[in-house]
Formats: structure tokens, sequence, C-alpha cells
């Protein structure tokens, strides 16, 4: 490994120095303001920053996770099944049964909880329903929050089961068609063919009744860019290149431009240096302060320091969804009584069953939001929906370009739900 400490006016001119001589992976070790020598008191303060790259053939150890920290909540698992019923879909995170440790018993509470829900409500198919039910080997438990009151949901009394060897109707079609999986689809289609009149829709009927019900199914959090009582700390997590340091600069934009709140900037990515370079010139341009955290302790530092801020965006760096230690390393930053929101980051453009893992993997973090970028790369977008649909977590924000801050969009419901069954595609 070569390691060299550099010395400059500011961390902007440090890191071009760096990124000169080293190149732009090298990492930042340690960063520290010293005065100039032979000034006294009137020196004015220089930064000095060590700075390291492998040699051919070498591997930069990664940073050990603190052993004392305290021990992150185990992320929740994600089931899937052809038979999600639309009200478990809608259901709150919170009237979610605990994951047992023996499977069985957890299967007989569940298939509990749903025939007490059935006979509540007796019809019919009861007895039908139970025999479908009774045959499956797991249930599905979906896990979307309840909608916002303004977009109120009545729900079917109990799920239509759907004939076996019977070919996908219309909806399920048209669904799967604009990437929605096979199990959403028959969610769906079977609470849309049992409101009044579902079973008899017209041709022309059936892409916007369709679109009314997906848009119930998207869940939107609170706008970070929006002031709010008291201090916002959000973190962006996620997989390499998803264009979390790009996201930061948006919302720090939106956020001070838009809203006029006071922002800082924090980055824990010192695994590359061109990573602190770009927040750094975004800080620069915007005036923003940017601070590099190395450890924990430097996190709790850069918070204090920046108590008078509205709000504190924080950039992490890239985590394969793979890589479970580098991910619980994060948690040593973001964790504890630090009240820092964390958003996770995905490429819309992702192979669904890729954003389900990163989903599983990424939920030891615990994260509050989902923000979904590169919708510009997109042709459909059925797999926002998926993910939404199999998750507690609500939409923060979507970016569709590269553009500052022109590119960061607010989650509408409507809008979402028209991006995935396009409106310009229906017939005349």
């Amino acid at each position: 490994m070569q390691v060299k400490v550099f010395e400059a006016d500011d961390m902007t001119t440090a890191l071009k120095k760096i990124k000169a001589t080293l190149g732009p992976e090298a990492i930042i070790l340690s960063t520290k303001t010293v005065k100039k020598r032979g000034l006294g008191v009137f020196g004015a303060p220089t930064v000095e920053v060590t700075a390291a790259i492998d040699e051919a053939g070498q591997v930069l150890p990664a940073r050990k996770p603190n052993p004392l920290a305290s021990r992150l909540d185990r992320p929740q698992k994600i089931r899937t099944d052809d038979d999600l019923t639309y009200d478990e879909l809608r259901r709150s995170p919170a009237s979610v049964p605990a994951p047992a440790d023996d499977g069985l018993a957890r299967e007989v509470a569940e298939l509990k909880q749903i025939l007490s829900r059935q006979e509540q409500t007796a019809t019919p198919e009861v007895g039908a329903l139970r025999q479908e039910i009774d045959q499956l080997k797991s249930l599905i438990q979906g896990l979307t929050p309840p909608a916002p009151a303004s977009t109120p949901i009545v729900a079917p009394s109990l799920p239509l089961a759907e004939p076996q060897n019977e070919r996908p109707s219309a909806i399920v079609e048209l669904l799967t068609e604009h990437g929605v999986q096979p199990q959403v689809a028959k969610t769906i289609a079977r609470y849309v063919q049992a409101q009044p009149g579902g079973q008899d829709l017209a041709e022309h009927q059936v892409r916007p009744t369709v679109r009314q019900t997906v848009q119930t199914l998207i869940q939107v959090g609170t706008d970070v860019t929006l002031p709010s009582e008291g201090q916002r700390r959000v973190a962006l997590v996620g997989p390499t290149g998803v264009g979390k340091t790009t996201t930061v600069a948006k919302l720090a934009a939106a956020a001070m431009s838009q809203a006029g709140q006071r922002v800082a900037l924090i980055t824990i990515d010192t695994y590359r240096i061109a990573a602190v370079e770009q927040l750094n010139v975004y800080g620069d341009i915007m005036n923003l302060p940017v601070e590099v955290v190395l450890t924990p302790d430097e996190m709790d530092q850069a918070l204090a320091r920046h108590r008078d801020k509205d709000l504190i965006l924080i950039d992490t760096a890239g985590r394969s969804p793979r890589d479970t230690g580098r991910i619980e390393e994060l948690g040593q930053f973001l964790g504890g009584d630090r009240k820092i929101d964390t958003c996770l980051v995905m490429s819309a453009n992702t192979r669904d069953a890729e954003l389900q893992k990163t989903v599983e993997r990424f939920g030891q973090l615990s994260p509050t939001g989902i923000v979904f970028t590169k919708l510009d790369e997109c042709e459909t977008f059925g797999a926002l929906l998926n993910t939404l649909v199999r998750t507690s977590l609500p939409l923060t924000c979507l970016t569709n370009g590269q553009r500052v801050p022109e590119d960061l969009l607010q989650p509408v419901p409507e809008q979402i739900a028209a991006m995935i069954l396009p409106v310009d595609e229906e017939r005349p």
C-alpha cells in the first residue's frame, strides 16, 4: 500500500492533489486542520489529508465493525406466493405477526387468523376458500401500510378464489405485460373482479379501473425537501452505482432553493476519492458545508457541529447486497440514538428478483423509505409496484436523469399508476 500525506488550503484542493497523485481509487485515511508554520496566531488554517492506494496485486483492508456496537435487528423476510390477498397487500406492518422460530406453528397461526376473518364475513364461498387455503404450503404476508385518509380503500369481504387451469384473465395479462409479477397481478385482478360490476367490465373500462386500484397500493413518504418540526437527518444507502451521491445533491438543492432549508452534507464514502470529490464539488457550487466522516465517533461530532441545520443529508458508500458484513458496518454509523432516517436507493432498471434481494439484505439497516433512480432508463415500471407491495416502506422520491435538481420527482400515486399503465396506450 502506498500512503502519502497531502497539505492544501481547503479540502477541495487536497482532493484534487490526491486524485492527480494517487488516482480516483484512492481512499482517505485521516483528515485534520493545521496552522501554517511561522505565522503565529495569524496563520491561515490548512487541511492535512492522509490518503492511500493499493499497490498492484494488493487489496486494501476493510474497516472492522465496532464489536461494542449494539446488534442490529434482523431484516424482515419477504415471502411470495400466488395466493396473496388484497387485504394482505394493504395490511399495516403492526398487524403482521412476528415470525416464529417454528415455521409450522407460524403457518397454523396465520391460517387461524385468516379463517377467523372469513367466519366473520360468512358467504357461500367460505367453504371452498377454506379448502384452497388448506392446500397452501405457505401464506404470503403483505406489508404495505394503509393508504392515507385521502384515498380510502374498500377491500372485498373475501378474496376471490381463481379457478385452477383457467387461462390468465385480461387484467393479469395487462399487468404482467407492464412488468408486474404474476402473483401481484392475480391479487389485483381478484380485487377488481370482486367489486360491483367488476365481472362485467367493458374492454375500455379495464385499464382505468385497474389503474385506480394500482394507485391505492402506492404509499408515499414524507417529502424530505420540505421543512419539518426539528432537524431531519436522512442517509441514502444502497448498492453501488445507483446514484446515491447525485440524489443527495438533488435533495440538497431542492431543499435549499425551493424550501429555504439550511442544509449540511456528510459523506462516509471514503473508499473512493472520486466520490468525496464529487460531493465536495456539489457543496462548493451550492455553498453548503461538507463533512468527511471516517468513524462513528466522527459522525457524532459532525452531527453536533451542524445541530443548527434544518436538514442533514448523509451519503454512503455503495454496498453489494451480498456483502452483509459491509452493510452491517454502515449500521455502526447510522444506528444508535442518532435519529437518522435511512432511505434505500435502488435503480428502477434492476431486475425484479435482484430488487427483492436488495430489500431483504439492506433490511438490517431498518430503512424508512425507498428511492428509485434511473427512471429514464426504463421501458416498464411494474418493478416499482412489485417492490412497494412486498415491503412496509413508502416511496420517498424518484429521479429520472442526471440534472441537479431538475430530475428529482416527488412521488404522486396517480402519476406513478399512470407510469405503470400509461394512459396513451388506451384505445380511443
